[in-house]
C-alpha cells in the first residue's frame, strides 16, 4: 500500500540471512488500483496536478505519464539493494477484477515488463474472464510468447473467480498462491482482510495440487511454491507439514518449550503491544480462543475494535498498522 524506500530495503538486507529471497507485491498505481493520496512519498505528492491534490485516492491513469514514470522509479529504487545483492525474486503483478482480457490489458502487461527490465515478475489475474472457453488458450500463449510467469492460484469459487487453471508459462518461475476457499467471505465488504482468508486446507485439498506443483517443479529452473492461509482450527505449521509430506520431502521434527499439559495461569486482563500485523493477529487468535473477544486497531471482529474497549477489556494494539504508521517510519525499521 506504500512505496518501499531505499531505506527499507536496505534494512531487509541486512535482517535476512544470504540466502533468502523476496518476493514484493506491486504497488497499486502500477497494476491499475487506487491509492490513496496521503499514502504516497511528499515529494510525488507536491508534483500531483491540481486537479488531484484534493482526491482522496487516485488511479495510475490519472496521472501525467512522468509521474506515472516515478511511481515505477520510486519502487524499483526501493527494491535495489535486494536485486544488487540477489535477494529479489519477482515483482508479483496483481491485477485487480476489473482488469479484463483485451489488446490495451495485454500492452499494459509488457508495459510492464519493460519498465521492471531485468528485474523478475509474475501476473495473478483476478478476473475469470482471461480463462473462460473464449480467451484461455490466448492468454496463455500469450504469457508463453514473452516467458511471463503465471500465477495459479487456489481460491474461492465465484462467478468472476479465476478456476484452479494449472499453466507454467515460463522456465524462469513457477508460483502456487493458496487464497483459501471461503466463498462466503471472498468478495463480501466491510469485514477485515484476516476474515477473508480464515481458511486452513485439509490433506484432501492440498492433494489436488501435489502432481501440479511436482509437475511445474519438473518445468522450471527455479520453482517457488508460495502458501497464503490463514487462521483456523489448525496452525500454519501443520499445513506446511502436509505439503512437504505430499510431495515426498521428509518433516522437520519442530521444537517444543515446555510440556503441553500444563495449564496455563488465569491472566486478569491482557495488555499486548506489537510492531507488526501478523504477530498482533496470530496473538489474537490464541488469545481469544482461550479469553474471548479482544479489543485491537486490527480487531478479528467488526464488535471488537479497539474504541469500544473498556477498562477490563483485553487489547492488543498493532504500531505497524497503516493508521499508525502514516507519516512516520514503521516501528520494525530503524529511524
Amino acid at each position: 500500500y506504500a512505496l518501499p524506500t531505499r531505506r527499507m530495503g536496505e534494512a531487509w538486507l541486512e535482517r535476512t540471512p544470504p540466502d533468502f529471497t523476496f518476493d514484493i507485491k506491486a504497488h497499486a498505481l502500477m497494476t491499475g488500483q487506487p491509492s490513496e493520496v496521503k499514502r504516497l512519498p511528499r515529494e510525488i505528492r507536491e508534483e500531483l496536478p491540481v486537479e488531484l491534490v484534493d482526491k482522496k485516492r487516485i488511479y495510475g491513469k490519472d496521472l501525467p505519464a512522468e509521474l506515472y514514470g516515478a511511481i515505477w522509479e520510486a519502487f524499483l529504487d526501493g527494491l535495489a539493494p535486494l536485486h544488487s545483492a540477489g535477494k529479489l525474486g519477482a515483482v508479483f503483478l496483481q491485477y485487480p477484477r476489473w482488469f479484463f482480457p483485451s489488446n490495451e490489458s495485454r500492452e499494459a502487461i509488457l508495459d510492464a515488463r519493460e519498465r521492471l527490465a531485468d528485474v523478475g515478475m509474475a501476473v495473478e489475474f483476478r478476473n475469470g474472464s482471461w480463462f473462460n472457453e473464449k480467451n484461455a488458450e490466448r492468454t496463455v500463449r500469450f504469457l508463453e510468447e514473452f516467458e511471463i510467469p503465471f500465477v495459479m492460484v487456489d481460491e474461492p469459487q465465484t462467478k468472476s473467480s479465476l478456476p484452479p487453471i494449472y499453466a507454467v508459462t515460463s522456465p524462469k518461475l513457477a508460483v502456487v498462491r493458496f487464497h483459501g476457499r471461503r466463498v462466503e467471505t471472498w468478495e463480501a465488504k466491510g469485514i477485515p482482510v484476516v476474515e477473508r482468508f480464515r481458511y486452513l486446507y485439509d490433506t484432501d485439498e492440498l492433494g489436488e495440487w501435489v502432481p501440479r506443483v511436482r509437475e511445474a517443479a519438473g518445468a522450471c529452473a527455479t520453482p517457488v511454491v508460495l502458501g497464503f492461509v490463514g487462521r483456523g482450527e489448525r496452525d500454519l505449521t501443520a499445513v506446511a507439514d502436509d505439503v512437504i509430506a505430499q510431495i515426498g520431502r521428509p518433516v522437520a521434527t519442530h521444537q517444543r518449550w515446555g510440556p503441553d499439559d500444563v495449564p496455563a495461569p488465569a491472566p486478569a486482563v491482557i495488555r499486548g503491544l506489537f510492531s507488526g500485523g501478523t504477530l498482533c493477529d496470530e496473538a489474537m487468535v490464541i488469545a481469544a480462543d482461550a479469553l474471548g473477544p479482544i479489543h485491537s486497531n486490527i480487531p478479528l471482529e467488526a464488535g471488537w475494535s479497539l474504541d469500544t474497549a473498556g477498562d477490563d477489556d483485553h487489547t492488543m494494539v498493532d504500531f505497524g498498522d497503516d493508521d499508525m504508521t502514516r507519516g512516520r517510519p514503521h516501528p520494525m525499521i530503524d529511524h
